[in-house]
């Protein structure tokens, strides 16, 4: 996996430089698959974080809280509205 890694890596540097040399009239619709290939290297990175034992652990906490944090925005929310209303 380290070759997909060094190919779409190269490649993205000579797609930096293409861009830079060729100015404003630029045709990247070939580098579109590059840009696929980077989204797959990022989910290569969440597939080893998902391994750890320890990461695990961080990110069933990280998902058990959303549910506060959403209730708390909307609570945040409903106080600015009416703070609002009464500023008016």
């Amino acid at each position: 996996m380290n070759i997909l890694d060094g190919t779409v890596v190269i490649i993205s540097v000579f797609e930096i430089i293409y861009t830079k040399s060729a100015g404003d009239n630029i045709d990247l619709a070939g580098f579109a698959t590059i840009r696929m290939f980077r989204t797959f290297r990022v989910f290569r990175i969440a597939r080893l974080l998902r391994g750890l034992e320890s990461m695990q652990t961080i990110l069933s906490v990280i998902s058990r809280s959303y549910k506060s944090f959403i209730y708390i925005t909307l609570l945040m929310t409903v106080f600015i509205f009416i703070f609002s209303l009464l500023g008016m």
